[in-house]
């Protein structure tokens, strides 16, 4: 249906892998199912059992999530859950999916994101949008960090490239906003690299 605006947010692989991990370990069933932790149901037990697991978490478990995961956009946007190993994920689709949408958001690049849906769908900024994403807690440990750039290829690339060059297509070429998305290419793309021949 034309008269319907779809539009979504992004993140990069590396960064969203990272925090599901630390948020319960978020849709990857099996592994929750292996430390008796859920993301869903009475919040205390489930937090008490959490503490616990990532007081002894390691690289082999944020490993084992990243496997679990890779490609979750790809398979949401073809309509699979997150984890879902039944499906695998369908690239060709899902971008043909993600093109159809009226506007892709980028969360790593907030502000731009902000101002480029300000002047697509004449919505004034307020300041209040104007800040970078943040979640209150703790930071995330500096291992998981270090240890997600010795991974092999994530799951998702194509498809966040894609949802940045949409990005910057509705931003001015040249301006300090498209250079921004530029970056976010070239860096995302190098890591991207860097991992493959890391793994071979």
């Amino acid at each position: 249906n034309d008269s319907i605006l779809k539009f979504t947010l992004l993140r990069t692989p590396a960064r969203r892998i990272v925090s599901g991990f630390f948020h319960y370990m978020h849709d990857c069933r099996w592994l929750q199912a292996a430390h008796n932790i859920s993301e869903h149901g009475s919040p205390l037990p489930t937090d008490e059992r959490a503490r616990r697991f990532y007081a002894i978490a390691n690289v082999t478990h944020l490993q084992q999530y990243a496997r679990c995961v890779a490609g979750c956009a790809a398979r949401m946007l073809t309509g699979h859950r997150c984890g879902d190993a039944e499906h695998r994920p369908d690239v060709a689709r899902a971008l043909q999916v993600l093109r159809s949408f009226s506007f892709v958001g980028i969360t790593d690049a907030w502000n731009v994101t902000v101002d480029a849906f300000s002047r697509r769908f004449r919505i004034p900024v307020m300041a209040a949008y104007d800040l970078p994403l943040h979640r209150k807690g703790a930071r995330t440990p500096a291992w998981a960090e270090n240890a997600i750039g010795t991974f092999g290829p994530l799951g998702d690339d194509n498809v966040f490239s894609e949802g940045v060059r949409m990005l910057a297509s509705s931003v001015p070429a040249g301006s300090v906003q498209y250079g921004t998305l530029m970056r976010l290419i070239k860096n995302h793309t190098t890591a991207t690299g860097s991992r493959g021949r890391k793994r071979s």
